[in-house]
């Protein structure tokens, strides 16, 4: 997001794109827009013991994974079915 743009964003609109995005990305995931990290965490300093794990789906870590910019845009240029 650029500077500036925050201020046109509304939550409607981002529930909108996570939606659209889950769906994407359930529904076919060889053209997901959103690449699931499943090994990993997120202890950088040895202190949180991995309290954290990467796993398939969604995880409090990675979160839906990494966004694969071409695929996303695809994705929301498409209609959602």
């Amino acid at each position: 997001m650029r500077p500036g743009e925050r201020k046109y964003m509304t939550r409607e609109k981002l529930a909108f794109v996570a939606k659209h995005n889950l769906l994407v990305t359930c529904s076919d995931p060889g053209s997901a827009p959103l690449r699931d990290i499943v090994s990993g965490n997120n202890d950088t300093d040895a202190l949180l013991n991995s309290k954290y794990q990467a796993g398939p789906g969604w995880d409090a870590c990675t979160g839906w994974g990494a966004p694969d910019e071409v695929k996303l845009l695809k994705a929301l240029q498409t209609p959602a079915a």
